[in-house]
């Protein structure tokens, strides 16, 4: 079994008194044809920090430049991706992370079709995997 270690955020800011989250749309693909909202995340790169490459991601995938403001949690899962045949260990640490920079407008993203700022509720009903919304409700009690 393969195993795979990643970083990531649940991103908010305060925008005239309102927690707003940033999520992203990913660009479709031949596996992935559907619409997919989601968390910023990505592999960490060797000799990397988890911090380090979850503020890397987010700004990567979204264009928002983001500070850690403490962990959230490391989400286990083991599944098989589509397209391969060999089942998959991933381990996501998830980080609060507060918004300090905007990104370019439109963003334009190797893997992302747009980016947002959602409420809770919005960006929760929106994201795609039932795993990133378990994080969105930690990520919202810390706030």
């Amino acid at each position: 079994m393969r195993r795979v270690f990643s970083a990531g955020g649940a991103v908010f800011k305060i925008d005239r008194g309102e927690t707003l989250w940033l999520i992203y749309r990913a660009k479709p693909s031949e596996l992935y044809p559907e619409e997919i909202w989601r968390l910023p995340k990505g592999v960490i790169d060797q000799g990397e920090s988890t911090e380090s490459a979850a503020v890397r991601e987010v700004q990567e995938e979204t264009g928002v430049k983001a500070e850690v403001v403490k962990k959230i949690v490391d989400q286990r899962l083991v599944f098989k991706p589509r397209g391969e045949s060999e089942k998959l260990f991933k381990v996501v640490s998830y980080f609060l992370m507060r918004g300090i920079s905007e990104p370019d407008n439109p963003f334009s993203g190797e893997e992302t079709a747009e980016v947002a700022w959602r409420s809770y509720k919005e960006a929760r009903q929106r994201l795609s995997y039932a795993g990133e919304k378990k994080v969105l409700d930690l990520a919202a009690q810390l706030v």
